[in-house]
């Protein structure tokens, strides 16, 4: 899972709610006049093999984690899927600010109707995100042979359904959840990197 950030890209207008879901403020992000810096982040962590099906990458969940669980295992002896926890880098526990898309993902596909099933209400918003800051806890954790991000939800935000099965967890929202941690760390790295240039 990857989340790239370009400096000097369009504005976007994000609409901020409470975890339960009260609409806050709206913030537009503006035009930054900085050097242009590509930021990758691999997340979550899986090893570097590249054979077909040798790997499962990491993944959220929100109860215990099965034991044919589709994520956060491998295949591959003496290697380990590693967590990374976007709201704790240095390890433990963290909230994590969610962003989402008002608009449907990919209309019509089953993907969409997949994420339609999660449990998550959108908001009557004229924005074309909204972010909910704290909504979950979040840490990684070892059950059973898998390392996964584990996820509660806090404020009264939505208690997310794995779709279509347990064994998937969130899967389908797993970049969606941590996003705004994400954004957090591109904004600050770039930040940094155009302060050393």
């Amino acid at each position: 899972m990857c989340c790239v950030s370009r400096l000097g890209t369009p504005s976007l207008t994000t609409t901020h709610l409470s975890p339960s879901g009260q609409i806050g403020r709206v913030e537009r992000i503006r035009r930054v006049a900085r050097p242009k810096v590509d930021c990758f982040y691999v997340y979550p962590t899986v090893s570097d093999n590249e054979g077909a099906n040798a790997d499962r990458s990491n993944s959220i969940y929100n109860g215990p984690v099965p034991e044919d669980s589709r994520f956060g295992r491998t295949t591959e002896a003496n290697r380990e899927v590693l967590c990374t926890n976007p709201a704790s880098l240095r390890g433990g526990a963290g909230t994590i600010d969610p962003i989402q898309p008002t608009a449907p993902f990919a209309p019509g596909t089953t993907i969409a109707a997949g994420i339609g099933l999660l449990g998550n209400p959108v908001p009557d918003v004229s924005t074309a995100w909204y972010q909910a800051n704290d909504a979950y806890r979040a840490r990684c954790v070892s059950e059973d042979g898998a390392n996964v991000l584990q996820v509660a939800s806090r404020g009264g935000a939505p208690v997310l359904r794995p779709v279509p099965d347990t064994t998937w967890g969130l899967h389908l929202t797993d970049a969606n959840l941590p996003l705004g941690d994400l954004a957090s760390l591109a904004k600050r790295q770039t930040g940094e990197y155009g302060r050393r240039r």
